[in-house]
């Protein structure tokens, strides 16, 4: 729903009737054991999504991710951590990286402000986002990564250097 994306991108309050016929919300809300009609409330409820995970330790952005839908992504980053890991250590942005589109990848750089601590968190087997990138061969999402790791790394300079 083209007309809902301003508004899930302000932070907008969305009626549970409007979020749940954006495509691939509820199922990416199933993708992560969750059952949607528990976790949508409508504004009149208190509107907040519930922050939870299933038992792997995945939120409903980490199945956003895995679907593949950026406007679910949008929204469900506005509700999650976007630098959080599941059990076995892969957030949001590593499986993007390793199989996302690189819309989904930049979508998460923006909305996790290109945090040095996000771009530089490693999964199980000690491997950042950017080198699960390489592995996969995924020219495009490695450009966008060092690119971000290079503004995030000014950005530190910058920071320290005014102190």
């Amino acid at each position: 729903h083209p007309e809902l994306r301003p508004l899930l991108r302000a932070g907008g309050a969305v009626d549970a009737a409007a979020v749940a016929a954006l495509p691939g919300v509820a199922d990416a809300l199933k993708g992560a054991g969750l059952d949607p009609t528990k976790l949508i409330r409508r504004p009149a409820d208190g509107g907040e999504l519930v922050r939870a995970a299933d038992a792997n330790g995945r939120t409903p952005l980490h199945a956003a991710v895995a679907g593949g839908n950026v406007d679910c992504v949008w929204f469900f980053a506005d509700r999650f951590e976007v630098a959080k890991a599941d059990k076995g250590g892969r957030t949001p942005l590593m499986a993007a990286a390793e199989g996302g589109t690189a819309e989904v990848v930049a979508a998460l750089l923006r909305a996790a402000d290109a945090a040095p601590a996000t771009l530089a968190a490693v999964d199980a087997n000690g491997k950042t986002a950017r080198q699960l990138a390489a592995d996969a061969g995924r020219k495009e999402v490695v450009r966008l990564l060092a690119v971000a790791d290079a503004t995030a790394a000014a950005r530190e300079n910058e920071a320290t250097r005014l102190k």
